[in-house]
């Protein structure tokens, strides 16, 4: 089951024993950091590398006690943190690549990318992850058949009548599933997005 505060959850990985909490704390930051790095430009092997060296950095700091909710969000934090992770992999990217090519500047490949780039990247993958996290729980709450109207019909953008056709329903019954998935997700969302 997820956490769903992050004071249970920040709690939960203050004990470096918590396995559960930390696979629950991985699980949910680690997608969007490795995405946000990849988006960046890092390879797979690089945005993992960044990802987990952002979370080994969060942790010794929240067990340090330099983590306080009062200052922000942790998903801000981790933000900070991954930031200077990934501009790190760029930076060293951009040195290997001068010696490669035995050029002596160096303006160029140190700022490769902005923070503002980085912020960006960082929150719409964090949008995509909690679309991601309300579909799951989402999918707890509906009918099947509901759920896979609203994925045709919202998501994949079919035909009001093709997902009828396909999923033997009146036109009016993909409209209704639509609405129902997405008052949920709206609901969920609002509560996922203060403790996520």
């Amino acid at each position: 089951m997820i956490c769903k505060t992050s004071t249970i959850l920040l709690l939960a990985i203050r004990d470096p024993g918590n396995a559960a909490g930390w696979e629950q704390f991985d699980h949910r930051y680690r997608p969007v950091l490795v995405m946000t790095a990849r988006r960046l430009g890092l390879s797979q092997e690089d945005a993992e590398d960044a990802a987990q060296e952002t979370l080994a950095a969060f942790a010794a700091g929240h067990r340090a006690g330099r983590y306080d909710r009062a200052k922000g969000r942790l998903r801000n934090w981790l933000l900070g943190i991954a930031r200077h992770k990934i501009q790190d992999v760029h930076r060293s990217r951009g040195k290997r690549e001068m010696l490669e090519a035995d050029r002596r500047e160096t303006s160029g490949f140190l700022d490769k990318i902005s923070d503002e780039q980085v912020d960006t990247t960082y929150e719409t993958e964090w949008r995509r992850a909690l679309l991601r996290e309300c579909l799951n729980e989402v999918r707890h709450h509906v009918e099947h058949k509901t759920l896979e109207a609203f994925e045709l019909f919202g998501l994949k953008q079919w035909p009001v009548s093709a997902v009828a056709a396909r999923l033997g329903m009146s036109e009016e019954s993909v409209y209704q599933s639509k609405s129902r998935v997405l008052k949920h997700i709206c609901r969920l969302r609002e509560e996922l997005e203060e403790s996520w």
